[in-house]
């Protein structure tokens, strides 16, 4: 491999760069490609994608560029997005690229480009080999890059470093999970941290976690959860033209789910119904591949069964939703009875419950809260949430949900109130990479 390093001769992060460059173009060409050759021949990935993952430039690309946001994940493009709100109300004149890895990322970065004209482009990051990132850092020249929460890549941060392009991580959070395998290499961490001019993190648990694996406290500073900085637009509850068993539906709303969930919520099901008639069972799946799956499940228990993708779904009865679509949740969110917080009741770390508790919802979550432990303390210590601490616990509290109107608008008049008190520590990101982009050297709270 010929691959150049940056860094100085005498730099110590130069050969552990080499190293994991070495490593990385190994994975690229042995397991990376190959996948994405299986997925695209499956009609999972987009034609584009993979020459953009090798390093080729986005055909679209403006001229120049103030800014890149990259984000990966669903719920990272959710922050993206009201960071780049933040960032739009105070300089709408900016231009934005925003980059993804994943295709629910790319799906969601393209309904932002949509919503914010400040987005100029969406298109894929390459995957993190040097001759690849720093080509591809060098064409596209931005004024400054921008990484969303664990978005942690050695040759792009080195590349940003050569190039002089000014770069920052917001939202940083680092999962307790993977805290050990950063810890290994915390001497290789110390100094790819080094990079950024500031480590924007959600809370002072995070500052100790990254600190942990050998961040510069200089660089470090607290300023929130950006999820909880954006308020869902005004959005309308789905109406619904029939009736279930001549009862008008009641909505049970479960988002980000994963398997066993949905199975586990339409075999209690049946027995809702008996008890609270005219229950309807939304499942938003964190996959939206699983739809056809989760169909035939349904379909196989006895459920009448519809999908978003169909055009029938609001005219003809069906007992269980499936959204296959993403990005479709909200205005289920606002009729919701009840909302699930999907990736809590099985083992998958939970996943963000602001977006139900910014309509006032009632939710309900399994004991499976590693991913927004802090969060979720401080729903639970308020009463904002109510938990299930067992599969046998998920019918008994569905019951006292809909069972108890009064109970359950005091638990979503609760989540709202801590919502709301989230957001107004997290509205600063906004001015913190602007105060990037006009040269501050100094952290966002010297700024603000």
């Amino acid at each position: 491999m010929n691959e150049q390093i940056t860094a100085s001769r005498g730099d110590p992060l130069r050969w552990k760069l080499g190293l994991y460059s070495l490593a990385m173009s190994l994975a690229v060409t042995c397991l990376l490609v190959p996948y994405h050759w299986l997925r695209r021949f499956k009609g999972c990935e987009d034609h584009q994608a993979l020459s953009q993952l090798l390093g080729a430039p986005p055909v679209e690309l403006p001229q120049s560029l103030d800014l890149i946001i990259h984000a990966v994940s669903a719920g990272e493009m959710v922050a993206a997005g009201a960071i780049i709100h933040q960032l739009q109300s105070l300089r709408p004149d900016l231009r934005i690229w925003l980059t993804t890895g994943n295709a629910v990322g790319f799906d969601m970065a393209r309904t932002l480009r949509a919503e914010l004209p400040c987005i100029r482009g969406v298109s894929w990051l390459p995957w993190d080999r040097w001759g690849a990132i720093n080509g591809w850092v060098k064409q596209l020249s931005p004024q400054a890059l921008i990484v969303v929460e664990t978005e942690l890549w050695p040759n792009l941060f080195n590349a940003c470093r050569h190039h002089g392009v000014a770069l920052a991580l917001v939202n940083g959070r680092l999962y307790p999970r993977d805290l050990w395998k950063y810890r290994l290499i915390r001497g290789f961490m110390s100094q790819v941290l080094g990079c950024p001019r500031w480590l924007g993190l959600q809370d002072e648990e995070e500052r100790h976690r990254f600190l942990d694996i050998g961040a510069d406290p200089r660089r470090i500073t607290i300023l929130g959860n950006a999820k909880s900085a954006m308020r869902p637009l005004s959005v309308r509850a789905p109406v619904l033209a029939w009736e279930a068993n001549g009862h008008p539906p009641r909505l049970i709303v479960a988002g980000s789910t994963h398997p066993p969930e949905e199975a586990w919520l339409m075999d209690l099901l049946p027995g809702l119904r008996d008890a609270f008639p005219g229950t309807c069972l939304v499942l938003a799946p964190r996959h939206v591949h699983h739809a056809a799956r989760l169909t035939k499940y349904a379909q196989s228990a006895g459920l009448r069964c519809s999908r978003l993708s169909l055009d029938n779904w609001q005219r003809e009865a069906w007992d269980v939703l499936i959204l296959d679509r993403m990005g479709e949740l909200a205005p289920f969110y606002s009729g919701a009875e009840v909302v699930v917080m999907g990736g809590s009741l099985g083992n998958f770390g939970g996943h963000n419950f602001l977006e139900p508790a910014w309509f006032a919802r009632p939710i309900l979550v399994g004991p499976h809260l590693d991913h927004f432990a802090n969060l979720a303390e401080r729903f639970l210590s308020q009463d904002a949430l109510y938990l299930a601490r067992d599969r046998e616990e998920i019918p008994l509290r569905l019951t006292e949900l809909l069972g108890n109107p009064v109970m359950a608008s005091d638990l979503g008049r609760k989540a709202y109130e801590c919502a709301v008190k989230e957001g107004e520590g997290a509205g600063g990101y906004g001015q913190a990479i602007l105060g990037l982009l006009n040269g501050r050297s100094v952290l966002p709270h010297e700024n603000l």
